[in-house]
């Protein structure tokens, strides 16, 4: 898929899909958000699991990796990653009948071509916890990842 990002935070840095490759070696969800069309631009084998497709391109050809409710607040997701801010929630997702709750914690990219991502890090909770607002840890940023 090729694309190249860069952090709010790291604007000096270059980010590929490979770059995110990284990401396939836990066994959380990950995967990158395109903010205009809600569409998955890249994921790694758990998210891909997680939405019952074979592949990042079956991904974003299913129109999967968000939830409806989710894809609905993406004007308000553009402001505030535009702005440098993390959002934290619980989401549930369902993928060929069966849900999932996922803590998630959003981080903006920037693509090469201007547009904002959304980085999506997804943890499974138990299917009883019911969705709220979380906030990421204060802590935690998104580095790049050793080649």
């Amino acid at each position: 898929m090729g694309v190249a990002a860069c952090t709010s935070h790291t604007a000096d840095q270059s980010w590929s899909t490979n770059d995110l490759s990284a990401f396939d070696l836990i066994a959380d969800p990950v995967w990158l958000v395109d903010l205009q069309t809600g569409r998955p631009l890249w994921a790694n084998a758990a998210a891909c699991a997680l939405w019952n497709a074979r592949s990042p391109r079956d991904l974003a050809a299913s129109g999967g990796g968000l939830p409806d409710a989710i894809r609905q607040r993406l004007p308000g997701y553009v402001r505030r990653l535009s702005a440098g801010e993390r959002i934290g929630e619980c989401w549930t997702v369902a993928a060929d009948g069966a849900q999932a709750v996922l803590s998630c914690d959003c981080s903006g990219l920037h693509l090469t071509d201007g547009r904002l991502a959304m980085l999506v890090h997804a943890r499974p909770l138990p299917t009883n916890t019911a969705p709220l607002s979380l906030e990421p840890s204060p802590d935690m940023r998104l580095s790049r990842m050793v080649e």
